[in-house]
This record gives structure tokens, sequence and C-alpha cells, in this order.
């Protein structure tokens, strides 16, 4: 009798910890609020956000443009056709995988402004850029004050800069 109560009470002060661990990485982590789906001010979720911004570049010549683009919008810029910097397939942008370049580690280095924003876009002569405003503040701020590019669209998440 006494064994039982021991192991029935470990269980339960094991199932209460458990509890505690789950209560508190669902409110740190947020699991349930995707960026993708959360709405704005206007009622614009993540998505429609990035197609507003697109339905931009749209209008713009795609011949002779080079598109610059982070990580998390390459894959829907391919999807409405246009050739991007680099996308979701990370193992196509890493040197072990393409043997040529580590794009991924660049990208995420002109991200944290450990690349001078100059010389990153003096390599690629980048013509056009979709800039996701929160995951690339230092290339956003650079082009803004910089007179050789000007801004042609701006909305919660996402600005677009061209050569002038």
């Amino acid at each position: 009798d006494k064994k039982f109560n021991h192991v029935v009470g470990g269980e339960i002060i094991f199932f209460i910890v458990l509890l505690l661990f789950v209560a508190i990485f669902v409110s740190e982590v947020d699991i349930f609020n995707n960026t993708d789906n959360k709405e704005n001010s206007r009622g614009l979720s993540g998505i429609q956000l990035l197609d507003e911004a697109v339905d931009v570049l749209d209008n713009e010549d795609r011949d002779d443009m080079v598109l610059f683009n982070d990580f998390n919008t390459g894959g829907y810029l391919e999807f409405r056709g246009y050739k991007t910097y680099i996308d979701p397939r990370a193992d196509s942008f890493v040197l072990e995988a393409n043997h040529d370049f580590d794009y991924l580690t660049e990208s995420k280095k002109i991200q944290s402004g450990h690349i001078f924003y100059k010389d990153f876009i003096d390599k690629y002569d980048f013509t056009h850029f979709i800039i996701q405003k929160n995951l690339t503040p230092y290339l956003d701020t650079s082009l803004e004050h910089d007179d050789d590019y000007e801004k042609l669209f701006e909305n919660e998440e996402y600005v677009i800069y061209k050569t002038k």
C-alpha cells in the first residue's frame, strides 16, 4: 500500500511538471500565431502583404530586372515567375551542395549588416529589391538614404526599391 502511494505520487508529480513545461513552451514560443496568418491593422495577412508588394513589381520590366529578395520570399516570387537571388531550397545555396559559393551565409551577412551593401549590390548588379523590413533592416535603411535608389512601394511588412 505504501509502495503504491509512492509510485502514484511520483507519476502525479511527473505529470504536473510535464504540464508546466508545456505551458511555458506554448506561452514563450507562441506556436499558434504564425506570422503568415496574422492580420495587421488593415486586416491583411502576411501573404496578402507580400502579394500586394509583388503586384507592384509586376508593373516593372522583368527583362532587365535583377531582383534581390530574402530567403523567406524566394519561393513565392518564383511561383509568381521571378528569377530570385535566394529561395527556401537551402541545399542549393550552401557550398557543400553547389560546390560554388555559400549564398545562404552571404544572405545572412547582408541581413545583419556584416557586408557593405554597395559591395553586395555591385557584385550582382541588382536593379530591384523586395525587402521584408523586419528581416533585413540594414539594407532597407541603407537604400532609403542612398540617392541612387528610389522607393517604389511600402506596406507594413515589405518595401521595394529600384535603381534610378
